[in-house]
């Protein structure tokens, strides 16, 4: 019977140990994070915090009046690559600003090419202007 008892509260020391580690387990998982790491949650939020309102900004820049319109834009890429405005299919086309520069992102396929050209929006200088195929994507 003394064996027995002994087993019993063999068991349930071992039980015990088992509970207490993983409660101070448990309990490390909560400890607070150090000064460095809060320097660098600081600093992601920071930077989110500008990204943010850089994203915000950007679309008020992108409405800028421009001394072209897209229609002109367009007209000036297709011509420039050798093509009617009719004769092209446009798969992209959005007024950007970019280092400083207004611009019209312009992409069409003809075919089996596709073009993609940068306009600049105040003086309809091309900026950009590359030709692939379409299955080199």
């Amino acid at each position: 019977m003394f064996k027995d008892n002994q087993k019993s509260l063999i068991k349930i020391l071992v039980t015990a140990i088992m509970v207490l580690a993983l409660a101070l387990g448990l309990c490390a998982c909560g400890v607070s994070i150090s000064t460095d790491d809060n320097k660098n949650k600081q600093d992601t939020q920071q930077n989110s915090q500008q990204n943010n309102s850089a994203q915000q900004s950007a679309p008020a820049n992108n409405q800028q009046s421009t001394k072209i319109s897209m229609d002109e834009a367009k007209a000036i890429a297709t011509k420039d690559a050798g093509y009617d405005v009719s004769g092209v299919t446009f798969v992209k086309q959005e007024q950007d600003f970019d280092d400083g520069i207004q611009k019209f992102e312009i992409e069409f396929v003809v075919g089996t090419t596709k073009f993609e050209y940068d306009v600049d929006a105040n003086s309809g200088q091309i900026i950009k202007r590359e030709r692939e195929s379409v299955y080199d994507d």
